[in-house]
């Protein structure tokens, strides 16, 4: 009975839903006009303004020295990872006057054999709003993590194998993006919107980065970052194409800022819809079971939220808005699922955002990832913050430099947004019209997150609709294999992929990194094929930690598989960056190649017996021809009709039947009986992954 009452109040929630938004379309939000704070951003671009803090100062004035961080020199390569050796750090200054500036941690790609200039730039950037993106590159895809003792250990599940990575602390008073004259006013310092400051800071910083760094001005550069950056990065890269629009309309001859693509993992997009999906995701995952203390009062919250959906005006919801009454029900639930009568449940809770993890109350998962601790250890450790230019003695706008507290979270960041945000809309009402303008859009979700649950990321991406198109309701899930085992599926149309990895967190690289920094190698098979390009084809996809060369889609049609490898040239180019000098693995990898070219020498030649016999057997049949050929003649003198029979016996059939039969021999995925089982055995289901989530740090 109790189940039939919780079927019935979701449906008549979805029905509240459905009826508040269909669909989110360009029309709904008028994007056309241009901010003053980016005019001043151009202005201050146009008119080559000089930074005193900035000028001069090339890239080697943040070279950090690898071997003064601690831990540095005991990492050692693998075959599939390379420690860094390019490292740059500091501050940057976006403000002269009001000594202003963001903190930022490079590293280079590393790479045996690579064009540098043309590798893809991530700047990376986590939520909060406040928090630090030294999270981002000490707990998930940056190329170390800290130990218990403060100490560097290797992430072989770093991005910086795959692309050039900026961490970046943002807003100001973001991690060590300090406050540094003690005596300013909170109100002149801390960003009060993300339009009028957080973007304008943020095209000032690149501004000033690219002065410093001219060589990468034209790499193709990427935003990623997760949680509450799903509000940052759509409305930088909105704000950064308006000042882009600038310079085409006032006709200088100033470089653009290159960026089309935005990666964000467990992103808070939309208020309304990831509000609105707790319930619904508490109820697909199976954890509302019949027997909850407070399914009563959860439901009393579901009511208050649907009435507060029905009431609400889309015009009114700001990019940091939550639906009243919804947040309640999460909160409320991950405590529901514990009996307080129990002594082992009291004050226990779900983590949430990781709904695996059990936690005490009132944290909930507050103090997660629980090496983050560690952190602080490693920058609190003598000579570190020197080594990466955290305080410089050398510069004059930093007359405190005594090390620096680094807090993971500010909530004064947190606060003055929350609290000053009123012109900034949802950047779900904004992402419509950044399609249009050929926005590449990869969302990656963690299926075990609450707070930024997959879920509520499904619903607002179904509605989503740009060039007259809703994104297409018949689109298949495709399965991915990682390694050869399946670690998540994707659904994609045009230049939106959804992807939703099994197992994975809040923080998808903390729990998954080798299969977070295999989500460059699906976007590099995903826009180098056509035929993915139509959102109903069947295909999964291979990726892998170290055989690159094996990284396939493969399509499905009309029940036969057909196998598309990665360019050989890209293949070349991945298997560069893997470590020669692990001489077993080397050894293997030959070895690899060995049973490859073999296999293939295999399928690309008849065994010579079975040419033996075709070749009597063809002998025969123009021997024969011949002799029925003299016979004509003799008897009916044909010569015309012996003359087209031994011609076209011998230059028209034997050759076209020989052609047709290497042919279909040498056909990719036909006829290979292990394909053929391991197909049939992993059916597409369009419902693998349907359940997957994400997150709002």
């Amino acid at each position: 009975m109790m189940n039939i009452t919780i079927i019935l109040y979701l449906f008549s929630f979805s029905s509240c839903i459905n009826a508040f938004i269909s669909i989110y379309d360009s029309s709904t939000y008028d994007n056309s006009l241009i901010p003053e704070s980016i005019k001043y951003a151009y202005n201050y671009y146009s008119s080559n303004i000089s930074n005193k803090y900035n000028l001069n100062k090339q890239s080697n004035d943040y070279k950090v020295i690898p071997d003064l961080l601690p831990g540095y020199q005991s990492i050692k390569n693998s075959n599939i990872y390379k420690k860094p050796k390019d490292m740059f750090s500091g501050r940057i200054s976006i403000n002269e006057e009001l000594k202003h500036s963001l903190y930022f941690w490079k590293f280079n790609r590393e790479h045996t054999d690579h064009d540098v200039d043309n590798n893809p730039l991530v700047f990376f950037i986590n939520g909060g709003p406040g928090c630090s993106s030294m999270d981002g590159l000490l707990l998930e895809n940056g190329p170390f993590r800290v130990d218990d003792d403060g100490l560097l250990t290797p992430n072989e599940g770093s991005w910086h194998m795959q692309a050039d990575i900026v961490y970046i602390d943002q807003p100001l008073g973001t991690g060590f993006s300090t406050k540094l004259d003690s005596k300013e006013k909170d109100i002149d310092f801390y960003d009060t919107d993300l339009i009028n400051d957080s973007s304008k800071n943020m095209i000032i910083f690149l501004i000033e980065y690219f002065k410093i760094f001219p060589h990468d001005k034209h790499k193709n550069i990427i935003l990623a970052g997760e949680s509450y950056a799903g509000q940052y990065i759509l409305h930088f890269i909105n704000n950064i194409w308006k000042f882009n629009k600038l310079i085409d309309e006032e006709g200088h001859e100033l470089e653009k800022i290159n960026v089309d693509t935005v990666m964000l993992g467990n992103a808070w997009v939309d208020p309304y819809e990831q509000s609105a999906s707790y319930l619904p995701f508490f109820q697909k995952e199976g954890l509302f079971k019949q027997d909850n203390l407070k399914l009563k009062k959860i439901l009393n919250l579901q009511e208050k939220c649907q009435q507060n959906i029905n009431n609400m005006n889309i015009d009114d919801l700001v990019s940091d808005n939550d639906i009243k009454d919804c947040d309640s029900i999460m909160y409320q639930f991950i405590s529901s699922v514990f009996d307080p009568t129990i002594k082992d449940q009291k004050d226990k809770c779900l983590n949430v955002y990781d709904y695996r993890l059990t936690e005490n109350a009132p944290s909930c998962g507050m103090d997660w990832p629980y090496e983050l601790s560690n952190i602080n250890k490693f920058f609190h450790k003598e000579g570190v913050q020197e080594a990466l230019n955290i305080f410089d003695t050398r510069d004059d706008y930093d007359t405190n430099d005594a090390v620096i507290k680094w807090t993971e979270c500010s909530s004064k960041v947190g606060s003055f947004i929350k609290q000053h945000n009123r012109d900034t809309v949802p950047s779900i009402r904004i992402l419509p019209s950044l399609l249009e303008q050929g926005l590449k859009l990869y969302l990656f979700n963690g299926d075990k997150d609450i707070i930024c649950n997959h879920l509520g990321v499904e619903n607002y991406v179904k509605k989503l609709v740009w060039q007259d198109k809703q994104f297409n309701e018949n689109a298949t899930w495709h399965e991915w294999y990682h390694e050869s085992e399946v670690v998540g599926s994707f659904i994609k149309d045009r230049n939106v992929v959804l992807i939703n990895i099994i197992n994975g967190s809040h923080m998808v690289p903390y729990d998954k990194p080798l299969e977070s920094r295999a989500l460059f190698h699906i976007m590099d098979m995903l826009e180098s094929n056509d035929k993915v390009d139509d959102p109903t084809n069947q295909y999964t996809i291979e990726t892998f930690n170290y055989n690159l060369r094996k990284e396939r889609i493969v399509f499905i049609k009309d029940e036969l598989p057909e196998e598309i490898l990665v360019e050989d040239e890209k293949e070349h180019h991945e298997e560069s960056e893997i470590d020669q000098s692990d001489d077993e693995d080397s050894d293997d990898e030959s070895d690899d190649e060995d049973n490859e070219k073999l296999r293939a020498q295999t399928h690309a030649s008849l065994p010579n017996w079975l040419l033996t016999i075709l070749f009597i057997a063809l002998l025969v049949y123009i021997l024969k021809y011949m002799f029925d050929a003299i016979i004509k003649k003799n008897f009916f003198s044909g010569n015309q009709i012996h003359s087209q029979r031994l011609f076209g016996s011998e230059n028209s059939n034997s050759k076209q039947m020989h052609s047709s039969r290497l042919n279909e021999d040498l056909e990719p995925g036909l006829g290979n009986s292990e394909f053929d089982i391991e197909m049939d055995n992993n059916e597409l289901d369009s419902n693998v992954l349907d359940d997957l989530d994400i997150t709002k740090d």
